[in-house]
């Protein structure tokens, strides 16, 4: 089988595991394909072993690891609903600063933190809309709000330091808010793993550009530098390597890369059109391109 993120998938609850392992949910694809859905998330989905979920691919990991998001009981993404404001927050957001929030409640009594220009009253009801849904949880933002912020920057590689056990690139730049929060300039500051990029001819000294984006689910700042190769939504062409574990690829380095979501009971030979899904820890996030998908049959 072949997966894509954002592909509409039905799964079957097969097993349970031992609650001293967790007691998360074994779910099985079609094709036989088995993965986790941790029920810490989804404890109030009230799933049980024997039903169906109907759901989409949400992630595909640097691992490989592929995360299925069942479809919520009640709120569907885009679609907008009625919250009544229990609060207004300040939030502090690593690389914009303190930003004005507020506090709604779910249809499970589930907080959830809303980003916002300005705050509301409490006790007002607001119209927000389903912005994502992942692992359970919804993301919500007012009906053409922009908050996202993906944006290229240039970074001064200040140093070199070990953080945590791990040599790293001390990087420091400059971005300005473009009104979506502050009208203020803000310092973005981070670390770069020096093993992720001996590629990228990084230096002490240098100015580098990065992509910038903001990530709601980790509430911070991500920073990737510029990939010397690949960028994002390339398609490219490359010779397949089938191993047990799956279909790789080498890339501009001589580096062996798996193609994401393929299961490793399917081979492809020859040339194969990849598409750049992201660039992430400094390698192609790599999936098969839409065109590659037809008549493509695990061996028997």
């Amino acid at each position: 089988m072949i997966y894509q993120e954002g592909q509409k998938a039905v799964v079957k609850v097969i097993n349970v595991l031992p609650e001293e392992f967790g007691g998360d949910f074994v779910i099985q694809f079609p094709n036989g394909d088995k993965t986790i859905l941790q029920r810490k998330y989804y404890h109030h989905y009230n799933i049980c072993v024997g039903q169906e979920l109907i759901g989409v691919i949400d992630k595909i990991n640097c691992a490989g690891k592929i995360f299925f998001e069942p479809q919520h009981p009640y709120y569907q993404i885009g679609s907008i609903y009625s919250f009544s404001v229990l609060e207004t927050i300040s939030k502090t957001v690593p690389g914009v600063g303190i930003v004005p929030a507020f506090v709604v409640k779910d249809c499970f009594d589930q907080k959830v933190e809303v980003l916002c220009y300005s705050h509301p009253s409490v006790g007002e009801m607001v119209q927000l809309v389903v912005k994502s849904i992942r692992k359970g949880k919804i993301f919500l933002e007012f009906p053409g709000q922009i908050t996202d912020v993906n944006h290229w920057f240039e970074f001064l590689v200040k140093g070199v330091e070990v953080v945590n056990g791990t040599e790293c690139y001390v990087i420091s730049g400059t971005r300005n808010s473009n009104d979506k929060f502050s009208d203020n300039q803000t310092d973005i500051s981070g670390y770069l793993p020096v093993k992720w990029y001996r590629f990228h001819n990084i230096s002490v000294g240098k100015t580098i550009l990065c992509k910038v984006w903001f990530s709601e689910s980790q509430n911070s700042f991500r920073i990737e530098p510029k990939h010397p190769c690949y960028e994002e939504h390339q398609i490219i062409n490359f010779d397949a390597i089938n191993r047990r574990s799956g279909v790789y690829v080498h890339d501009c380095f001589g580096q062996l890369i798996k193609v994401r979501g393929i299961s490793p009971q399917v081979t492809l030979t020859g040339s194969i059109e990849c598409k750049v899904l992201r660039i992430r820890k400094g390698k192609p996030v790599l999936v098969l391109n839409q065109t590659e998908l037809q008549g493509i049959e695990p061996e028997t």
